[in-house]
């Protein structure tokens, strides 16, 4: 599922809960929201580090999430994502990883800014 498709659809639940249950709802969401944050992060990172490529194009509408449940006896609000970001055609390599010695600065950081805007189209809906 896409990470549009997955905002929507937590909006969607969160929208319908009402009474108590709400406050819990609403931990849970934000749980899993720090939680594929952490992950997006990682998962740029380890693109950036280790396979020296800048994405150029980082949206909400470019990741793929995978998302199983695990017991809620014994981890109430973890679950287990993978992230999978797609739609590499204006990937680029890195400086460092091409042999250039260009200033790679500015285009890693163009993807941190995606990465900004991609996080508050997470936490906010």
């Amino acid at each position: 599922i896409a990470l549009r498709e997955w905002i929507q659809s937590r909006r969607s639940h969160l929208n319908i809960t009402s009474g108590n249950d709400i406050e819990e709802k609403n931990r849970r969401h934000l749980m899993s929201c720090i939680s594929l944050a952490y992950n997006i992060s990682k998962t740029l990172a380890e693109i950036h580090d280790v396979g020296g490529v800048i994405l150029n194009n980082l949206s909400v509408d470019h990741i793929i999430i995978n998302e199983t449940q695990n017991n809620e006896k014994t981890h109430k609000y973890d679950s287990c994502i993978s992230i999978h970001m797609i739609s590499l055609g204006s990937a680029s390599c890195t400086a460092s990883f091409s042999g250039e010695e260009e200033n790679e600065e500015m285009p890693v950081k163009n993807d941190l800014k995606l990465l900004g805007d991609l996080f508050f189209e997470l936490f906010s809906g």
